[in-house]
């Protein structure tokens, strides 16, 4: 059925594409960008923020009190700089007590997309939302909240109006996640005056309406939203926040096939083709005619996870015996042939550099003594569990490893869960085997393993994984109060994960996207989807450079 629904949304897109007068012929307009891509947003509400396609749409349609500065790296790619904060919607902020306390002053002229002006009242009830949204009162809004615990922001009170133009934050302590917090899709500004008209006693914060409608004021505004179909958004012209985008009108193309979306790109029907598989990157390079970007995602990983509470996973020489039994190399020509191969190291490297390769290698000898040891000499059955919005890539994986572990005796059966369920069915953390990804929005070691190895409510840990000595490391890198006692925590930890092996490295990811020779200003931004303030589309341009105003650091 979810193969069926795709397949007509393919189709539905092909013809919107092609045959609607509409768009026939646009991509020639300079201030209209059309953009086809895999993944779509599930809904429009910034708090229930669980897939990347919903991320890249809030992005675009609502601003934040802060962003994050740009810098060119060594080889001309244009990517976000998490160490440098910038104004959004607070013009200033300034630190008090210790740096246990936030002042922002608000640009005092921005206004939401009625017109409504911004106040601190609004950015105090979305504050507010961020934090009050858990698992009782919407399952889907968990993933909100604990990126706002994770930067330190937990109760309502934190969040002080001063005045219609000036908000203060109350902070636990002082915490270097608490600013770039605020530079997340996550805490966004929504006009509250709107989003009250539509709240009852049973959904008071309105999460009905924020699912099928915007309440923003960022740089664009939704014009249409075809759930698996289409997205348009145009520019709204009132943006105070920051440079005015050169782009008046952006459509984008939900394609799940990769085919279509590169054969579109080959007819000029669309400017941007995203998400790319790597043979699709590596053909359209070699042709000459389109920009190609392969960027490493920082602190990521794709990982095979063992949930440590089901047997027999429980047992270290069961999860040391699967180690040993991945095809790491065929998995890695097959899906990713650059960057860091995560396995197959010497020895631990004891640095601080996350991620970094495990020792284990493809052994099957190894693995079947292993497995001997701990009592399961002719092996087990067990379930792996993938996410069918992400097949494209995920599915050879699994194929992969299933055949793999056949030869030691492990008979793994492959169940594919519906992208739309996905975000539901990890926090359940009941699935026996999980293949996934991660990629950290700050590029700090500890930000990771907050995320991912905390035995407390940490979204990602499908490996059920619960270890006093990971905790007291991950509480260490936050209270550290030198680099060498920092360091030593993130040793530690690492070390720990390592060693103890509930999840199963395999290889740092990357983001493709190609794009027509005559688009410019693609920047690669931490929640890997597409922000269109500073892309534009122009035939003299210099390429890949951002246009002015924005302050490229080198």
């Amino acid at each position: 059925m979810k193969r069926i629904r795709q397949w007509l949304n393919t189709l539905a897109a092909c013809f919107l594409l092609f045959f609607n007068s509409e768009v026939m012929g646009i991509n020639e307009n300079s201030e209209v960008l059309i953009v086809a891509q895999e993944s779509s947003p599930t809904n429009l509400d910034p708090n229930l923020n669980s897939n990347e396609g919903i991320r890249g749409v809030v992005w675009n349609i609502y601003d934040r009190l802060v962003t994050f500065d740009i810098k060119e790296l060594p080889n001309g790619v244009m990517t976000f700089d998490h160490k440098n904060i910038k104004p959004e919607l607070a013009e200033s902020w300034e630190y008090e007590k210790d740096e246990t306390s936030l002042i922002f002053h608000l640009h005092k002229d921005a206004k939401f997309h009625d017109g409504t002006p911004v106040t601190a009242h609004d950015v105090k009830w979305s504050l507010d939302r961020a934090v009050s949204l858990d698992r009782t009162i919407h399952s889907k809004a968990d993933y909100s909240s604990v990126v706002m615990r994770l930067g330190g922001y937990t109760n309502p009170d934190q969040f002080i109006v001063i005045d219609d133009y000036t908000i203060k934050i109350q902070l636990p302590r002082k915490d270097k996640l608490a600013l770039p917090t605020l530079g997340f899709p996550v805490p966004c500004i929504c006009n509250s005056k709107l989003a009250k008209q539509h709240a009852t006693e049973k959904d008071p914060w309105a999460i009905e309406w924020l699912s099928t409608h915007s309440a923003g004021g960022g740089a664009f505004k939704i014009e249409s939203f075809i759930p698996g179909v289409k997205i348009v958004y145009v520019r709204n012209d009132d943006w105070k926040s920051g440079p005015l985008p050169k782009l008046k009108k952006i459509i984008v193309y939900i394609i799940p096939s990769s085919d279509i979306r590169k054969r579109m790109l080959e007819q000029n029907s669309i400017d941007v083709c995203f998400e790319i598989p790597l043979e699709d990157a590596i053909e359209l390079k070699k042709t000459g005619k389109y920009k190609v970007f392969s960027i490493p995602i920082e602190s990521s990983m794709r990982y095979l996870d063992m949930n440590v509470k089901i047997p027999p996973f429980n047992d270290l020489k069961v999860r040391q015996a699967i180690a040993y039994a991945i095809p790491y190399e065929e998995i890695f020509k097959s899906v990713a042939e650059r960057g860091m191969k995560l396995y197959g190291a010497p020895r631990l490297s004891g640095s601080n550099e996350w991620p970094q390769p495990t020792t284990f290698y493809t052994d099957f000898e190894k693995a079947k003594k292993l497995l001997i040891e701990a009592n399961y000499p002719k092996g087990f059955k067990t379930d792996l569990y993938i996410d069918m919005g992400t097949l494209g890539s995920v599915e050879g994986i699994a194929v992969l490893i299933q055949e793999s572990l056949k030869k030691i005796g492990v008979d793994v059966t492959i169940h594919k869960v519906r992208g739309i369920d996905w975000g539901e069915a990890i926090s359940r953390k009941d699935m026996p085997m999980v293949i996934n990804s991660f990629g950290s929005w700050l590029n700090y070691p500890d930000y990771f393993f907050l995320w991912n190895y905390s035995g407390i409510n940490s979204v990602f840990n499908t490996m059920n994984y619960q270890s006093s000595e990971m905790d007291k490391y991950i509480k260490g890198t936050l209270d550290a109060s030198n680099v060498g006692e920092y360091e030593t925590n993130v040793n530690g930890m690492i070390e720990k994960a390592l060693t103890d092996i509930p999840r199963i490295p395999l290889f740092q990811m990357f983001l493709d996207v190609a794009l027509q020779p005559n688009v410019h200003g693609y920047v690669f931004w931490f929640f890997r989807q597409l922000s269109f303030t500073s892309m534009y589309k122009s035939p003299e341009a210099p390429a890949d450079k951002i246009i002015p105003p924005y302050n490229i650091k080198k």
